[in-house]
């Protein structure tokens, strides 16, 4: 059985063969990972020496500093700090692989005390909450000025294609700005499958499509991604947040060298 790097360079060897052009270097997020809003703003000063584009705090990571208020405050803190690097709000919940232990009440009165603060310029929405509630939170981010990135993960296997397909329609017709799948592979075949279902949908969809496979299997799709529609990987910069995250200063080298 062929390699999942050998498919997918036979892939774009052939595209580039038919007037195929280069697509734009996908976005590199980088995640801050402290566990108190203090080392959240030491490592976004970090950061800010970093080949970064923008950059996600991980709430949920802040233990003892649980709150949409105090959340708002630590945002506030790092963005004042990153200036002009936009900033993505994150509440990851246990159930999609996060440290927050709270209820669905919980996580939507938190996102919602963040949208109305103002302290981020995009935030995570997990579509395994209620549908309608999540809706209405996309609707308020889009009220006041922020876009929004619909998020689903599964540390656990890949849905089959047409789960997918199927969740990526439904993010859009929710009303996010980023559909954000990010899968763990058993397989380099689903790596592949993830890769051209991306692929498929992003020539459908005026919307931002960002995908990843996850772990050591998975690190070809953070690399390659772009070539199948993924408009941005996350790479970290010490502690990562997600398995098979590569170190943001390789990846940029990578990123200038592969999609230049």
């Amino acid at each position: 059985m062929k390699s999942q790097q050998h498919v997918i360079l036979s892939y774009i060897g052939k595209n580039m063969t038919n007037n195929f052009s280069l697509p734009e270097s996908p976005l590199i997020i980088v995640p801050i990972t402290g566990n108190t809003a203090e080392e959240a703003s030491e490592q976004a000063k970090a950061l800010k020496a970093l080949p970064a584009d923008m950059a996600e705090v991980r709430l949920d990571m802040m233990a003892g500093e649980a709150g949409g208020t105090r959340y708002a405050e630590c945002l506030k803190a790092v963005k004042d700090v990153l200036n002009e690097i936009p900033v993505i709000a994150t509440v990851r919940t246990l159930i999609e692989g996060g440290e927050a232990d709270i209820s669905d009440d919980e996580y939507f009165s938190i996102c919602s005390e963040i949208i109305k603060s103002g302290s981020a310029d995009l935030i995570d929405l997990e579509i395994s909450h209620d549908s309608s509630s999540v809706g209405e939170l996309i609707r308020l981010a889009h009220e006041n000025g922020m876009e929004v990135v619909a998020s689903s993960h599964d540390f656990t296997g890949t849905p089959e294609s047409e789960e997918i397909q199927l969740r990526l329609k439904f993010m859009e017709d929710i009303g996010a700005d980023y559909l954000k799948l990010a899968f763990m592979p058993s397989s380099g075949d689903d790596v592949v499958r993830l890769m051209m279902e991306t692929k498929e949908y992003s020539l459908k969809t005026e919307r931002k499509l960002i995908t990843m496979s996850m772990g050591e299997l998975g690190k070809t799709s953070r690399i390659f991604g772009g070539f199948c529609g993924s408009r941005a990987s996350f790479a970290s910069a010490g502690r990562s947040s997600a398995p098979g995250q590569m170190d943001v200063t390789a990846v940029r080298d990578i990123f200038d060298r592969l999609y230049r």
